[in-house]
């Protein structure tokens, strides 16, 4: 794990190997726990942050100004893949969504 200070914002991320035995259950649980240490100021590193989906942080108002961009940028969903679809449904935990169906 290491932080990451930008300006005055100091962001958070971690890296494991996927093979390591308990790695992922390990990661997932480190993660609650510095989300939930650091409060709603948390930055985690949003490309970076696995489990916790960050969308549901993101305010309402936001995420739909997003939408309605991705919408024009992207009208047929071409770029959006299975972790992507889960993340803007705003599924509370992204444990599996990384994992190949």
């Amino acid at each position: 794990m290491y932080f990451r200070r930008v300006g005055d914002q100091l962001y958070f991320e971690f890296i494991w190997l996927r093979d390591f035995p308990g790695g992922k259950d390990y990661a997932k649980k480190l993660e609650a726990k510095l989300i939930e240490a650091f409060g709603a100021e948390a930055h985690p590193h949003e490309g970076k942050i696995y489990f916790q989906n960050p969308w549901n942080r993101v305010p309402e108002e936001k995420q739909k100004d997003f939408m309605a961009l991705k919408a024009t940028l992207d009208p047929s969903n071409t770029f959006l893949n299975q972790y992507m679809a889960e993340y803007f449904s705003g599924k509370k935990d992204l444990t599996d969504s990384t994992t190949n169906r």
